[in-house]
């Protein structure tokens, strides 16, 4: 019984930490994508600053 217990806690914690992982990455992947403040399009951002070719911005 006590056995039973401790694997579900043990598995409890496993699906925890895999979810809070996700939204680490989640939040991460989010942060790389930006707005054009002129036509609303997403744009993906690298190392470098932002540039909408649609627009010919750069934020």
């Amino acid at each position: 019984m006590e056995m039973l217990i401790t694997l579900l806690l043990i598995g409890g914690m496993a699906a925890l930490r895999v979810i809070a992982i996700s939204k680490i990455e989640l939040q991460t992947s989010e942060s790389r994508v930006v707005t054009c403040p002129k036509c609303g399009r997403k744009i993906r951002r690298g190392n470098f600053a932002a540039y909408c070719n649609h627009c010919n911005v750069t934020f």
